[in-house]
């Protein structure tokens, strides 16, 4: 989303290596489950893949580090990804108000 990558936009390059090696553990992890997205903490260890259920409930978020995480909604068989952060900011940003995006809301 418009959102996803402004926020990527300035990420370093050793952040954008981490962030494109979970999407790929993610999206073969998608692959081989048939989509499934409850098997994905069983099949990709440490991103802690949850949703947000005091929030929204079809949004998720998962982990790409100890302090860095990503919000998504399952469509259409993978995921779009929504906002990328320190954790606060995209457990703030994926349910806030102020966030205007059809994604959030």
């Amino acid at each position: 989303t418009e959102h996803f990558n402004k926020d990527i936009a300035s990420i370093n390059n050793e952040r954008r290596i981490d962030l494109n090696q979970t999407f790929a553990k993610i999206a073969f992890a998608l692959e081989s489950s048939g989509g499934n997205i409850t098997q994905l903490n069983e099949r990709v260890s440490g991103i802690h893949f949850e949703n947000f259920a005091q929030h929204a409930k079809d949004i998720y978020r998962f982990r790409i580090d100890q302090g860095i995480r990503t919000s998504c909604k399952f469509e259409n068989g993978g995921l779009t990804l929504i906002h990328y952060g320190q954790h606060q900011y995209v457990d703030n940003a994926s349910h806030s108000p102020y966030c205007n995006c059809n994604h959030c809301h």
